[in-house]
């Protein structure tokens, strides 16, 4: 039996057009899960920010 599969392979400068413009591409795999993309993008997002201000905050000590 053959198996099929669709490959994203992605190369880019790490600006962020180039990383938004990855997220778009990305959409396009996916139908109708374009929310569910985001929100996932949103809370990796949130929670990053959140270490970044934790770290901030020990290093001020």
């Amino acid at each position: 039996m053959a198996v099929i599969r669709n490959k994203l392979a992605i190369e880019i400068e790490p600006t962020v057009p180039e990383i938004c413009a990855v997220i778009s591409a990305v959409a396009v795999f996916y139908p109708g899960q374009e929310v569910k993309i985001l929100e996932g993008i949103k809370k990796s997002l949130d929670d990053r920010l959140q270490e970044l201000k934790e770290e901030q905050k020990d290093e001020g000590r």
